[in-house]
């Protein structure tokens, strides 16, 4: 049986992703409200129920994507997804750099700020840590990808 998901709205395409997701991984997927390129995400935390199989489930976390075309034929592949200005992996990934960039930028004013109360910058970088820690519940469920993350700043000297 063939079905035409090209005629699926992208809401409706959403839906049938998440759903397809929750029938792989479980009642876990957490769908999201629709987000500011007006998509909606999902996410998976546990034990996958049938992914990539029911006798050795994944587990873990994960984000759960879907982007929809109404063109017959097209796959992720092509350039109306990938490898143009208005592709929209590339324009994820422009997001992703834009904040990664305005992270660095209060860092670097927090350092300047800072930097004189401390006798070296790892105890201001264990500072930085602590106040992000701190103040949101989601750094501080992930602490590792965190610390990880500031000195991945600090290598490649973003931030120091």
């Amino acid at each position: 049986m063939k079905y035409q998901y090209h005629d699926l709205s992208p809401a409706q395409f959403e839906d049938l992703v998440i759903g397809v997701c929750e029938e792989l991984f479980g009642m876990g997927v957490q769908g999201f409200s629709d987000g500011m390129d007006g998509g909606r995400d999902a996410r998976f935390e546990g034990k996958a129920q049938l992914f990539p199989s029911s006798s050795e489930p994944w587990s873990g976390i994960t984000i759960i994507q879907a982007k929809h075309t109404s063109g017959i034929n097209r796959s992720f592949s092509e350039s109306d997804f990938f490898g143009n200005d208005s592709a929209q992996i590339d324009k994820e990934i422009q997001k992703v750099k834009r904040l990664y960039e305005e992270t660095v930028d209060e860092l670097q004013v927090k350092i300047a700020i800072y930097k004189n109360e401390y006798e070296n910058f790892e105890r201001l970088l264990d500072y930085i840590y602590d106040r992000l820690i701190s103040r949101d519940v989601d750094l501080r469920k992930y602490k590792k990808a965190t610390r990880v993350f500031l000195h991945y700043m600090y290598f490649y000297c973003d931030i120091g």
